[in-house]
């Protein structure tokens, strides 16, 4: 078998339960693991003298162990586990909080590696937790360090053992599909060099060849594969729609639409009334008009007596857009399909929509699923398409044959890079707001700029106006330092203490994110 091949519990410290662990980053196999990249490269090379450590700096040292760690409780569910190190310049103390493993790890008069955050305490230099390893191993520390993005109870020193495992058994043996001349032509450094260097690079610079050889590859596989569903795609026809309809929609307007939304409609109308499949995506900043051209687009498709689906990725973005599609439908023709549907609404809903009696059907990712038929489905709409998998989206489209496609998305996507990643799609842009929307503007504000970002927010709330952070994490994690939703109320709380602070995430239940919704509404 070919060393890509191999599972991951080839690898000499992969057993059942860590195999378990990797599979849910979904690790499989050698090839897996070799391409499941670090987040970053820490650079813990520099080894400095106990003398010369400095209060905050998270820095690297070699020292001999004094005597083993001694476990003080301090309360209870805290015992600290103190050990303390010399070197030539001076003496360091080490910590570990309910670590009782510590205990056994170290041998008295051994050298080690350790790796952490310094801090002068009571006139003692200390580290907290550090990261160690005997003085002739250097996975850990001593060198360019990996970081991965990891799983719960899968730790970075036991991902980066995993790792090197893996790039000592593997290197060497895999064949680099780049021809020679290509890598040449633009530089680009050899397969098994670029997998050593992306993982334990022995400088930044053989990092970065490495980052650019498999940006290139990466971007290789996507032109060929794009090229590949282009010529797949020109085999597909459709069953042109008859756009007249569109007359009839527009004087159901109580506004007119700009030109910038008549000329995207008019592409759509293009390509509906055309014998090929649509594959389009609508870019546009929000309230810049992209969800009345899609009840456009699924109005012609209703009086072309067939079905269309618009897929949202939340309930509360469904169910406005349910209850904006009943200015424009008969509300008998609309059907709702969202997962927290009670059975017996469900069981109605999926028998309307197999009948063909709902035209317009809108929803979340329950339309998706295995038990959703339809009468005659013509036209797939996705709203914040990006928030998709494209294999959520293939099942949706695949539920018929050769169905038109519109995506839409609020999310900046320069044309370059449009072209790129749709490179099988069509783009329609929306740069003009309708008349009377404020335009939207974007500011990247640092970390240091946090005291202007709070006084932004507290001006706008002053002025009776709302706003809405969004936090990366919803509970704090151990090995990823991210801000999560409830340190971040909190700290709200603090700055705006006349001012409600409330938090939703996708562990509420329907009912605390509708009244959040609401409040907010």
């Amino acid at each position: 078998m070919y060393i890509m091949d191999e599972p991951i519990t080839a690898l000499k410290g992969v057993g059942e339960s860590r195999s378990k662990l990797l599979s849910k980053l979904k690790i499989k196999s050698v090839g897996d693991l070799l391409y499941f990249f670090p987040r970053y490269i820490e650079d813990r090379s520099e080894v400095v003298p106990i003398f010369s450590l400095s209060d905050g700096e998270k820095q690297a040292v070699k020292a001999v162990v004094i005597s083993k760690p001694k476990g003080i409780r301090i309360r209870k569910n805290l015992t600290v586990y103190s050990m303390p190190v010399k070197d030539s310049s001076g003496t360091l103390v080490l910590n570990w909080y309910n670590n009782r493993f510590v205990e056994n790890a170290f041998e008295i008069g051994r050298e080690y590696n350790f790796y952490g955050k310094v801090e002068i305490k009571y006139g003692k230099k200390q580290m907290d937790n550090p990261t160690y390893e005997s003085s002739d191993s250097f996975v850990h520390t001593g060198r360019m360090v990996p970081v991965y993005p990891l799983t719960e109870n899968l730790h970075q020193k036991t991902m980066r053992n995993i790792a090197k495992e893996c790039i000592d058994a593997s290197v060497g043996n895999i064949n680099d599909y780049i021809p020679s001349y290509i890598r040449e032509k633009y530089g680009l450094c050899e397969i098994n060099y670029a997998f050593s260097s992306i993982h334990f690079p022995e400088t930044k610079e053989d990092y970065d060849r490495a980052k650019n050889r498999f940006v290139f590859e990466e971007l290789l596989l996507l032109q060929t594969g794009i090229l590949h569903i282009k010529s797949a795609k020109k085999s597909e026809n459709s069953n042109p729609m008859n756009i007249a309809f569109l007359d009839e929609f527009e004087k159901k307007l109580k506004f007119s639409l700009t030109k910038a939304q008549k000329r995207v409609l008019n592409e759509i109308c293009k390509d509906i009334s055309s014998t090929n499949t649509m594959n389009r995506l609508i870019q546009g900043d929000v309230g810049s008009g992209k969800t009345v051209l899609a009840f456009a687009t699924m109005y012609i498709a209703a009086k072309n007596n067939s079905q269309s689906v618009l897929m949202a990725p939340t309930e509360v973005l469904a169910n406005q857009h349910y209850i904006s599609a009943q200015e424009f439908f008969n509300k008998d023709d609309i059907q709702l399909l969202t997962g927290s549907m009670k059975v017996s609404e469900k069981r109605a809903a999926l028998e309307k929509i197999k009948s063909g009696k709902a035209k317009i059907i809108i929803g979340t990712h329950a339309l998706i699923e295995d038990n959703v038929e339809f009468n005659d489905l013509s036209l797939v709409i996705t709203d914040e398409q990006h928030r998709f998998g494209v294999n959520q989206r293939d099942s949706l489209k695949n539920k018929s044959d050769n169905v038109d496609v519109l995506m839409m998305s609020a999310t900046p996507i320069p044309r370059t890079y449009a072209l790129t990643i749709y490179g099988d799609t069509d783009v329609s842009s929306i740069k003009t707001m309708p008349k009377g929307r404020i335009p939207v503007i974007t500011k990247l504000k640092k970390t240091d700029e946090l005291k202007e970002v709070l006084e932004n927010i507290y001006s706008a709330l002053k002025n009776n106006n709302q706003a809405y952070v969004i936090a990366p994490m919803i509970e704090e994690s151990e090995d990823i330092d991210y801000t999560n939703v409830y340190d971040l109320k909190h700290k709200f709380e603090l700055a705006f203490k006349n001012y409600k602070v409330e938090i939703m995430h996708g562990k509420m239940s329907k009912e605390e994110k509708d009244k959040v919704m609401q409040d907010y509404l």
